[in-house]
């Protein structure tokens, strides 16, 4: 039982602060397809991974902060509002 422990608290502090939950993979990739779909952001944004998004993600509501860079090298911001219906997260607002 303590060898369970042990091996349980190693792996929590071993370097897992890459793992995104699937409720913020999904957040993120909606807010990646609402900002590709927007006609009023440039074409050539290049989005950064979502490791520098800012993800809020509640019981049934969030909202996903992306960064993206342009041709100029300037950081911009795009907010989108996620709501969740039954189990499946769909785009509130932009």
């Amino acid at each position: 039982m303590r060898l369970l422990f042990v091996v349980l608290v190693a792996v929590m502090l071993s370097g897992c602060s890459n793992y995104h939950r699937p409720e913020e993979k999904a957040g993120y990739r909606l807010a990646c397809e609402a900002l590709q779909a927007d006609k009023s952001v440039p074409d050539s944004v290049e989005v950064l991974s979502i490791d520098d998004a800012e993800i809020y993600i509640a019981k049934n509501a969030g909202y996903v902060v992306l960064h993206y860079a342009t041709n100029s090298k300037t950081n911009a911001k795009y907010v989108v509002h996620l709501k969740r219906v039954a189990r499946t997260w769909l785009l509130d607002s932009k």
